[in-house]
């Protein structure tokens, strides 16, 4: 793993002057490695000192009634339904920019049902890490005091895609987790690049096709 670049990410956000908890989007493609990220730039910012957590939008999900509403392979429904992003602004963000209680989760999209998480009390003079994809769309891009755009090669997003997938050794399975993906995924995440440009939004771009060698690209 690269810790330089975490130091210098790491020194690019203590760099931030403001006295509310600083608001950090590692953001990228489905696949892109953003949690492992996080954690990695989270563990380099701590030795720096600061108290940090990690949110993952993953925890913000919409129910499946409204995520397949156009379509449970509807590239545009996957972009436009995935997140309830008021919830999210609401539970997070504004804890963040005001004090006082936040949630990680309102919803286990596994089960489909509300998340038992414990509302906690933001710390003060921290750094808030969000780690997901869609965050530099319209409506959040403005929260961010320093952002990361994770990228990969086609071929990075659909392995890791692959890899994760408990059953991605059933053959019938494995043809069906490769068509949604060009199906609903892919195109869905090509809506937000060509309608957000995150590379042009971000702080930083850094590509992360190999975990243990992140590269910035562009700054």
């Amino acid at each position: 793993m690269s810790n330089s670049l975490f130091q210098e990410l790491s020194a690019a956000i203590l760099k931030v002057q403001k006295q509310a908890p600083v608001l950090v989007a590692v953001d990228g493609v489905d696949g892109s490695g953003k949690t492992h990220f996080a954690h990695q730039l989270r563990a380099s910012l701590e030795k720096a000192g600061k108290t940090v957590v990690v949110v993952g939008i993953d925890g913000f999900h919409h129910p499946r009634a409204i995520r397949y509403r156009l379509g449970a392979n509807s590239p545009l429904g996957y972009y436009s339904d995935s997140y309830d992003y008021d919830a999210f602004i609401e539970k997070v963000i504004k804890p963040f920019q005001n004090g006082g209680l936040y949630y990680t989760s309102i919803f286990d999209v596994d089960s489909d049902c509300k998340s038992e998480a414990k509302p906690m009390v933001v710390p003060l003079a921290s750094v808030l890490i969000v780690e997901g994809i869609f965050l530099h769309r319209t409506q959040l891009l403005s929260f961010w005091d320093y952002s990361i755009f994770l990228d990969v090669s086609e071929k990075t997003h659909l392995q890791r895609n692959i890899d994760r997938d408990p059953r991605k050794n059933d053959p019938k399975h494995l043809e069906q987790l490769i068509a949604r993906f060009n199906e609903r995924y892919k195109p869905g995440q090509n809506i937000y690049l060509s309608e957000n440009t995150p590379q042009s939004h971000a702080d930083v771009v850094v590509c992360n096709d190999d975990f243990t060698a992140p590269f910035i690209l562009s700054r």
